[in-house]
Formats: structure tokens, C-alpha cells, sequence
């Protein structure tokens, strides 16, 4: 066995008890700090590596922070006799800091206090015990003033740990818990070690000994590979996210001044490192922005229209993602979650593609099925919107419907509405007033009607209801044709409804008059029956009120349609 073999090569990772590890870890540290006395040469290359890093804090250390009285480069953390009752020889005192562990409800697990190799890492890193003070030495060595130990930013990560990657728990546990974009623990690759107990620790990443691949990480940070060793996220490798590049110039928040990311010290801000932070995040999970749309404003607040949404979600109407902050978690229950939205409710960042227009953006997001199932990953757009929109009624709908106490999701549902827009039935054809690009068309969904005007992005719009063009609801104030009806002549002729043709003639005495198209038609759809609910008739009660105790539109069949109400102070008695 070559003198530097390191603890893979001794198998500690793949499940040896403790006393097993303890006897091998020691063989080992007597290997590598006593390498003179069993007649070696030279240093070999493990310590070659170690001199030229920053965990080389003797005299001759290459970094800022390092020891001005002694010049021994392995006892920093190693000693041949007297070393900790933690194992592997190691020469610091214990930390005593009350540590708060991570914590989310995508993790699956409960992650303890730092165990095993962690506990040692963090008797340097966690700030709390001066770099010089060695037990078996029983002195302190002496560093230059405001480096005796590490501090916030600068390899120090607090006994905080609420901020940084999870360690300390079972690696298969999380698995068997439920958390099911985990790689399997034997599919891991060598170079990652589990502490005992298949613990995910520090040493799980990190190599203490070998900073080849920079940050002393066991396997490559570009691209993420080492990140996609455990994590398995569908749709990555094919999203647009996996070779994305930050602008230039770009910063990752940090919420200790001066924390150093990996992304900004080896220029690699590409893939999982443009959006998270192993250390020192500001939101969750491990998030690089203080709030959700804060990281991704990273990217999508600069460039042309298809990646700059900022000034979308500063429309006066927009999806409101900057209410709440952490209340979304993977996973979330849409029939108990507490109300909000965030980018990541209609967009999944590890599987968005610009391949596939609406659905490609929303690759892999779950959804609501018209019949109020949850689905994942959602097949078409409604099923996103369905999330939030198809449970409960609109807490502030902005007609007084005649009709009320449905979810927009029941109002397209076939079984209860008889007249819907067609965005889950068929319905080709079916309006005499439709222009010539609609006529053949089977089905519409949400973002026909809703979205950003000249891109049809539903972030914002500067209409109200989040829609494309006008649509006026309501009020005193009336306008004129065909403006306060734009949106409805996106699909609609107007000019066919104005020359009295159509199923209903009427319309253009109406037109004339300034009604608007929400008078007396609901948007969405309306749950009813064939008499009294075709067309879309759901009167708005603001404007038609009831005429002898009734208000309907009656489609007798072979007759035209026939109003007994009272709209504008003028009476309605079966006038067709």
C-alpha cells in the first residue's frame, strides 16, 4: 500500500463500524505526519499538494491566514500521540458551539449537529476555536491580529448552519423518506465519502488533503457534476439552465459581507452555482438571492424579451411573487398550502427549456387535472394555472356574477358548464363570429387571453385580470366600440356582431349603447343549462337586474334567444 492512501482506498466510506474506522483512520495519520520516521525520501505528492493550499497554515503557508511560529505543515490538524478521542489523530480542541442544523421540507430528514469528520472540519470552520490552539501542543500559537481564527466570509460558516449544504444525516434515509431525486447510495461515485453510518458529512465533498479540483472538492464543479452526483433532477441535462451563463458582471448575494462563492472565485457561474450557494445562502433552499425572484432576476432581469421579465412583474397587474418569501416548497400540497406564487410554482428552473413554447417553459411542473386531480408534470397550460386557480372561487371577482361559488377550473368543466370558452372541450367552429385563424381551431388555453401583450408571457400586463388587451368590467363610465372590447376582437369580428347577423341580432343594438362585452357574457364559462346558460350568459348584477323576480336569456330551440330582465332602467319581457 503506497504511503498516501488516502481514507476511499481504505473502504471507511462503504459502512466499517466505528472502532474500524477509528484504528484505520489512525493507521493512516501515522502514515502521513510520521512519514520521516519510516525512512521516507521525500514528501510524496499528498503533501506536496497540502503545502501549496490553504490548509497549509505553517510559516510557509501560501494564504494570508497562517501561524507565525510554526512551520510544520501537518500538525495543524494531526499529532502522533495525544491527539482527540475523536479519532484520526487529530490535534484541535473541540468545539463548543450550540449549532443550528439545516432544515427544509424537500430535505426529508432531520439533519443533526455536526458528526464524525464534520465535527473536526468545524473545529477551524465554525470560528469558535483559534486556529492555534492545538491539543496536544497545549499552547497557542500566535497568527497575525484578526486571523487567530477563521472569520465569516473567509472560510469561516458559523455555527449557523441553517445557511449551508445539510450534513449529518443518513444519506439513505432521505431516500427512504420519500426523497426521490436522490441518486441511490451505492450508484454514488468513489471519490464521494460517506462518514460512518453512510452520513453525509464534510468530508463527503471536500478532500482536506487534495485541492486539485479547487475548493478541496472530490469530483469537478463545472457544470455541476459534483452536485448531479446525488442529485438526479429530470429534464436537467436537456434544460436551458444547464449551460447558462450569468451576465457579466453579476454578483451572488451573500449573507455574510465578504463570503466568497465558488462561482465568483473560479469564474464558473454556470449551471447550479448561478442559482445556489453551498455556503453562505441568503434564501432557501440554499438559494443565492434573499427572496425566490431575486435569484432569478440574476439572469432574467437584463437581455432582450425573452429572458428579461423585471419590468413584467412591475406592471400595475401582475403575478405577485414578490408577497411572500419561503413560504414555496418542492413538493407543496395545493389544497393546504398557504397562498402565494412564486417563479418556481409554474416554472421548474432544473428542467425549463426554450424547446416547446409554453410547456417547454414549464417542463416537469405539476399540475391540477380538469377534474381536480393532482398531475406531474402537468401536460398542457391550464393544469399549471388549475394550481392556484382551479380550487377555490375567486376571492375578488371583478363582476358580481349571477352565477357564483365556482373555481375558474370548474367553470371550463364540460360536465358543469354548458357554454365555456373551449379550453377543455372541443369546440371548433361553434361562434359564427369568429375570424377566419379561428374558425378551425379545437381548443384555446389560458395564455390566448392572458399574458404580456407582445409576448404572451403570463408575468404581467399592463390591463387589469393580467390580459392581453382591454376588457371592461363594470362602471358608469362607458367608452366606446370597438376599444372596451379589444380583447374579445383578438378572436371575435366585432364588425360581423355590429351588422346584426349571428345568433344573437341584438348585439349590435347593444355595441351601439356602449355595453360592454361583460355585461352580460362571463369570460371563462359558466356552470348551468342549455336554456338559460348558453353563449356564456352570466350576467354581471351591477349592470342587468332581475325584471317580475326573473332574470334569464332563454335558447328555446328553433327560437331565437329571448331576455327577461332589466338592463340600463329598460324592462325585458322574453324581448328577443
Amino acid at each position: 500500500m503506497n504511503r498516501w492512501t488516502s481514507i476511499s482506498e481504505l473502504g471507511l466510506s462503504r459502512g466499517l463500524g466505528r472502532p474500524a474506522l477509528m484504528a484505520a483512520a489512525s493507521a493512516l495519520a501515522i502514515l502521513t505526519v510520521a512519514g520521516s520516521v519510516l525512512g521516507a525520501a521525500d514528501d510524496g505528492p499528498r503533501v506536496r499538494q497540502i503545502s501549496g493550499t490553504v490548509h497549509n497554515l505553517s510559516v510557509e503557508g501560501p494564504g494570508t491566514t497562517r501561524a507565525s511560529d510554526l512551520d510544520e505543515v501537518c500538525r495543524f490538524c494531526h499529532v502522533a500521540h495525544g491527539g482527540s478521542d475523536l479519532g484520526l489523530l487529530f490535534n484541535k480542541q473541540e468545539s463548543q458551539a450550540a449549532y443550528v442544523p439545516y432544515s427544509s421540507p424537500s430535505l426529508h430528514v432531520t439533519p443533526d449537529v455536526p458528526q464524525s469528520v464534520s465535527r473536526l472540519c468545524m473545529s477551524c470552520h465554525d470560528g469558535t476555536v483559534a486556529l492555534g490552539d492545538l491539543l496536544a501542543d497545549n499552547m497557542l500559537y500566535t497568527f497575525p491580529t484578526g486571523r487567530e481564527t477563521l472569520q465569516p466570509g473567509f472560510g469561516g460558516i458559523e455555527p449557523m448552519l441553517q445557511d449551508d449544504h445539510p450534513i449529518s444525516f443518513a444519506y439513505q434515509d432521505a431516500i427512504l423518506n420519500g426523497n426521490t431525486e436522490l441518486r441511490d447510495q451505492l450508484s454514488l461515485p468513489v471519490e464521494l465519502q460517506l462518514d460512518a453510518g453512510g452520513q453525509v458529512g464534510c468530508g463527503t465533498c471536500h478532500d482536506a488533503h487534495d485541492n486539485t479540483q479547487g475548493f478541496f472538492l472530490r469530483r469537478p464543479l463545472a457544470q455541476a457534476t459534483i452536485c448531479s452526483d446525488c442529485h438526479v433532477k429530470t429534464g436537467w441535462l436537456s434544460s436551458v439552465h444547464v449551460n447558462a451563463v450569468r451576465p457579466a458582471g453579476w454578483q451572488k448575494a451573500a449573507r455574510t459581507p465578504g463570503a466568497t462563492s465558488m462561482a465568483k472565485a473560479t469564474g464558473d457561474l454556470q449551471a447550479c452555482n448561478a442559482c445556489h450557494a453551498v455556503h453562505y445562502a441568503v434564501g432557501q433552499p440554499l438559494m443565492a438571492g434573499p427572496s425566490e425572484e431575486a435569484g432569478c432576476y440574476g439572469c432574467h432581469s437584463t437581455g432582450g424579451s425573452a429572458t428579461n421579465v423585471l419590468n413584467d412583474f412591475q406592471q400595475v397587474s401582475h403575478h405577485p411573487i414578490e408577497a411572500t418569501t419561503g413560504v414555496h416548497f418542492n413538493g407543496e400540497n395545493e389544497q393546504t398550502m398557504q397562498r402565494h406564487v412564486e417563479c418556481a410554482d409554474c416554472h421548474n428552473p432544473h428542467a425549463a427549456s426554450n424547446v416547446g413554447g409554453a410547456m417547454g417553459a414549464m417542463a416537469e411542473v405539476p399540475g391540477i387535472t380538469q377534474s381536480g386531480l393532482p398531475v406531474s408534470p402537468a401536460t398542457d397550460v391550464q393544469q399549471v394555472c388549475y394550481r392556484c386557480h382551479g380550487i377555490d372561487p375567486p376571492t375578488n371577482p371583478e363582476a358580481n356574477r349571477q352565477v357564483i361559488g365556482y373555481s375558474i377550473r370548474e367553470d371550463f368543466d364540460p360536465a358543469l358548464s354548458y357554454s365555456s370558452h373551449p379550453v377543455d372541450r372541443d369546440s371548433a367552429g361553434r361562434s359564427p363570429s369568429l375570424l377566419p385563424a379561428w374558425i378551425n381551431v379545437t381548443r384555446i388555453d389560458c395564455l390566448d387571453c392572458h399574458g404580456e401583450p407582445n409576448t404572451g408571457k403570463p408575468h404581467g400586463s399592463p390591463y387589469p385580470g393580467l390580459r392581453q388587451d382591454v376588457y371592461l368590467v363594470g362602471g358608469t363610465g362607458r367608452g366606446s366600440f370597438p376599444n372596451d372590447m379589444a380583447l374579445c376582437g383578438k378572436c371575435h369580428d366585432l364588425n360581423y356582431l355590429r351588422s346584426g347577423n349571428g345568433v344573437f341580432r341584438k348585439h349590435d343594438e347593444h355595441l351601439k349603447k356602449n355595453f360592454y362585452c361583460s355585461d352580460c357574457h362571463d369570460p371563462h364559462g359558466v356552470p348551468g343549462n342549455a336554456i338559460n346558460n348558453g353563449g356564456l350568459i352570466n350576467f354581471n348584477l351591477d349592470i342587468v337586474q332581475p325584471w317580475n323576480g326573473q332574470i334569464k336569456m332563454e335558447f328555446q330551440p328553433g327560437d331565437k334567444p329571448r331576455c327577461t330582465l332589466s338592463c340600463h332602467g329598460e324592462k325585458h319581457n322574453r324581448k328577443g
